[in-house]
Parts: structure tokens; sequence; C-alpha cells
């Protein structure tokens, strides 16, 4: 199911000057920021990149205060270190980004605004930045997921396009290792899994009754790698 509610960014993509995934990463990381969230836990795998590299988090972080300029480009920097953590890289492998343009910094503003009121209109949101612990998998040893809400599991994706079914592998997934994990009870009222995108303002979703339990099966012993007699399916 797809639905249109939120405005689209106000400048074409071609006219930003950072790095498209960047800006995905930011923009999740100040919704979450500015919904609540504290900006040492919206932000803290990049703080975990700068420390890694031996570099103070606070220059950035003391920068950040709402949604002007200044707040999104030192967001922006703090967010490409993030690189360091999941990707493993060294300081000689990390790019420190340029100063965002006008249209990259209004394109954010839009998405996060809006992000934050798809957030209030689908909510409450229970969780951000949510990990499954006790659900990995010698097959699957990471990965996390966006917003947990009353009844919903939540990924943002900012993209030009729509969800791929890649996507939707990735938020089922998701959910399957939240119910396996030792936090399962936070997953027990989940009835739909969906994506937002604020780069297209639509929301996608699918209640998880509809899917088959094959379906469901499959990809917990097939993908995820959990053994049958462990399968919730």
């Amino acid at each position: 199911m797809e639905s249109d509610l939120y405005e689209r960014p106000r400048y074409p993509q071609e006219d930003e000057n950072i790095n498209a995934g960047l800006i995905g990463i930011t923009t999740d990381y100040l919704t979450r920021y500015l919904f609540g969230t504290p900006i040492e836990v919206a932000f803290s795998v990049s703080i975990e990149g700068m420390r890694r590299l031996g570099k103070s988090p606070l220059s950035l972080l003391n920068k950040i205060n709402g949604l002007d300029n200044k707040s999104i480009s030192a967001a922006i920097k703090l967010a490409s270190y993030d690189c360091v953590v999941r990707n493993d890289i060294t300081a000689a492998m990390h790019h420190v980004p340029e100063k965002a343009n006008q249209s990259t910094c209004e394109n954010i503003r839009t998405m996060v605004t809006t992000s934050r009121d798809f957030l209030f209109a689908y909510g409450p949101v229970i969780e951000s930045g949510i990990g499954f612990p006790g659900g990995y998998t010698d097959v699957v040893t990471s990965g996390d997921g966006d917003y947990l809400t009353a009844n919903g599991l939540w990924d943002m994706k900012v993209s030009k396009r729509a969800p791929t079914k890649d996507h939707t592998l990735q938020l089922l997934m998701y959910w399957l290792m939240g119910s396996h994990s030792s936090l399962n009870y936070k997953y027990a009222n989940v009835e739909k899994l969906g994506i937002y995108n604020p780069r297209l303002g639509s929301v996608f979703s699918v209640e998880i009754d509809s899917l088959s339990k094959e379906t469901l099966y499959q990809v917990e012993v097939d993908v995820i790698g959990y053994k049958e007699k462990d399968a919730l399916f």
C-alpha cells in the first residue's frame, strides 16, 4: 500500500552537493533528535566513529541546535563518521564532506520537518535506533531498525525511487529478528511493516497478517539462518 501525504523537497536532488546516502543518514538522525531523542543517542554511531579516530565530537554537537543551515551542516559532518563504525574504515579513508549548499540544507530541512509530522501521525514512537539482542545469527550478525511504534515497525528510506523488494525484505527481517530477540515482547503488538520516504513524501506499508506463513518461515530459516526447530512460523 502507498499513500502520498507529505511535502516533497523543494529543490531537485541534482542541486544538492552532498552524497545522497549521507543526506539520508543526516535526515534520519536529525529527525530522531528533534523528535525528542537525546542528541548523544541519535548520533551515537557517528560519535563512536569520531572517537575511534581520536577526535572529539563536541565541536560538532555544540553546533546542532535545530534546523538552521549551521546546524544542518554540522549534522552532515558528524553523520559522515558513521562509516568508520559501519564500514570499519581508518582516518586515512574518511572523507569530511564539503559545506552543504542552500539546496541541500533546504531539502534536509523539509524532509526532517515532514518526517517529524509523519511520526506524530503514525506514532507514538516507542523506540528509535532499534537493535535486536539475541536475534542475530551466524548468517545475519548485525542490523538495526529505525522506528518502533505502538503497532508498527518503520524504516526511513531517503530515495528518489519507491522501495525495492530488498528494502521490504530487510524490514521483514528486522521484525523477525526482533521477534526472536530477548526484547521480543516489544514486537507482540506489531501489526504492520512500513517504509516512510521523505524524499517522495510517501508512506508504504503492509499488514503482517497478509504475509503467508510459508513466506515468513522461508525468511526465518533460509535468509536469516534460524534453525528449523526455532522458527516461529
